[in-house]
């Protein structure tokens, strides 16, 4: 409407008489009247329908090439322009992004200005990119507290990677953790028996900032997450504390339906060693299952642990024969994972030579359903003509193929599997690493006229992983396990294998 009425003034005084010398009105323009008036756009002067006139014809600069106004950056719209910092469509003051669209400070960017945890929880952002935030809980010595971050549980690259430190009242580090371990997302976590009564303060921070990699900061508004700081709760069936122990010295590990569970204990002595006990139900499939005891990472860049070097065994209660061991003497991070058939087994934690300020542990317990089918003849695939051919499935675009190799004093054994054009094919097999007894565990790929294609070791602290073998030709090839030496005390001699090919 107010175009219109424009039109109509603008239309009404171009036909308007002229005022004569003489006083008279003349009812229309006379010969002296001039031309009529024809808007140029880019002349500088607004005329005719123009809505601007800024003495060019170019977009971009608030008056368009038909010389119509442009609309500029709009706070609230809900889209970051050209001088916002931010923009997300509200009118809110109370949110990260303020009312005239500059980032608003969440006012907890260093220890003095942490936020309290009001019952154990707190909401956050990481924005803008290099964000940190701090909060702060008084805690109890001796106290076990689970303090973890709920942000991105399913991978997803468009949101925050979380990274959280723990420090105590004078602003000491005491633990640090970026994936929880072991690892199923980027969520963070730490267990930690706390060492003294005071404040503890939180920092959480994205990985891009927390890492020493050189990579630029990330953030965002989306990047959100929840950070929550509780007491365990000792008392709950999944949680078993080495006071719990009976009479004997033993205390029994309890699980949930799903096979998860929680031990954890403390250190007085370096000659102490604590003993749990677990019962492995049956299969539904039938077979063995695959068990897991995850210790927990000590020290300042672990969970706060000053207990650094603890080794753990499992024991069979059957026999009293030892079906996984880790050590600290060999490098090894505290992860057993045996094939147990059902059955009492019997797990042990040795104290270190030196036991530090804070000697605690915790260890995650992780029963699977079955474990990898064994091989199907032991003694058939000692040679590469007797070779089992693998079975591969479908497993999110590539194919996959499980296996479990047993090993004995001098054995071989040989799997067959077709690559095809375009592949590349990649492998993780673990044993020492997962504390069997098999030492210089060596896996092979060959070709069917026995000609190697690669040959790979494992060390005794980390799994075997090769992300491409290197073979590009299709065809069939042989997977080739077998072992330097044996640890005699060690009975298990089970090796893991996922072989992938990948499109």
């Amino acid at each position: 409407m107010k175009r219109f009425t424009f039109l109509m003034i603008f239309a009404f005084g171009v036909a308007c008489a002229q005022p004569q010398a003489n006083g008279e009105n003349d009812a229309g323009p006379t010969e002296d009247s001039g031309p009529e008036v024809v808007a140029q756009c880019g002349d500088n002067r607004v005329e005719g329908d123009e809505e601007c006139d800024d003495g060019n014809r170019r977009n971009g600069d608030g008056c368009s090439a038909r010389c119509r106004t442009e609309q500029g950056p709009e706070c609230g719209d809900g889209v970051v322009d050209p001088g916002e910092e931010c923009d997300d469509g509200n009118d809110s003051n109370d949110d990260s992004c303020t009312n005239d669209c500059t980032l608003a400070s969440d006012g907890n960017d260093d220890m003095n200005s942490a936020t309290p945890m009001e019952n154990g929880r707190s909401e956050g952002v990481i924005n803008p990119a290099g964000d940190v935030d701090y909060y702060a809980f008084e805690g109890e010595e001796g106290a076990w507290m689970s303090i973890s971050t709920e942000a991105n549980q399913q991978d997803d690259p468009s949101k925050v990677d979380t990274a959280i430190t723990l420090y105590d009242a004078a602003g000491n580090q005491v633990a640090d953790n970026d994936d929880a371990v072991p690892r199923r997302n980027t969520d963070s976590e730490i267990l930690i028996k706390l060492p003294a009564t005071g404040t503890y303060y939180v920092k959480v921070q994205e990985f891009s900032t927390w890492t020493q990699q050189d990579m630029a900061d990330e953030g965002s508004p989306d990047y959100t997450y929840e950070l929550t700081a509780f007491p365990l709760n000792i008392e709950a069936e999944i949680v078993t504390e080495d006071s719990e122990a009976t009479e004997e010295g033993v205390a029994v590990l309890g699980t949930t339906d799903t096979g998860f569970g929680l031990g954890m204990g403390t250190f007085t002595a370096t000659d102490e060693e604590d003993h749990f006990e677990i019962t492995i139900p049956e299969a539904e499939e039938g077979g063995n299952r695959n068990v897991t005891f995850q210790l927990m990472p000590a020290g300042t860049d672990g969970y706060g642990s000053s207990a650094n070097t603890v080794d753990m065994w499992v024991m069979n209660k059957a026999d009293n024969s030892i079906v996984g061991r880790v050590s600290a003497a060999v490098g090894q991070d505290g992860e057993i994972s045996p094939s147990l058939a059902p059955g009492d087994y019997r797990l042990t934690v040795a104290a270190p030579e030196s036991l530090g300020d804070n000697a605690f542990y915790v260890f995650k317990i992780f029963v699977g359903s079955t474990d990898n089918d064994p091989e199907l003849d032991e003694a058939g695939n000692n040679t590469a003509d007797g070779a089992q051919a693998l079975e591969f499935q479908d497993n999110n675009g590539r194919r996959s193929a499980f296996l479990m190799s047993i090993l004995s004093e001098g054995d071989v054994d040989y799997y067959s599997f077709d690559l095809r054009q375009g592949e590349t094919a990649s492998f993780a097999c673990g044993s020492r690493s997962s504390g069997t007894g098999v030492i210089d565990l060596t896996v092979a790929i060959e070709d069917l006229d026995g000609n190697e294609q690669g040959s790979w070791t494992e060390l005794p602290n980390e799994m075997l992983y090769v992300r491409d073998a290197g073979i590009t030709q299709p065809g069939t090839y042989l997977l080739k396990i077998s072992a330097g030496s044996f640890d005699p005390e060690v009975t298990a001699r089970n090796v893991r294998c996922g072989l992938h090919m990948n499109p």
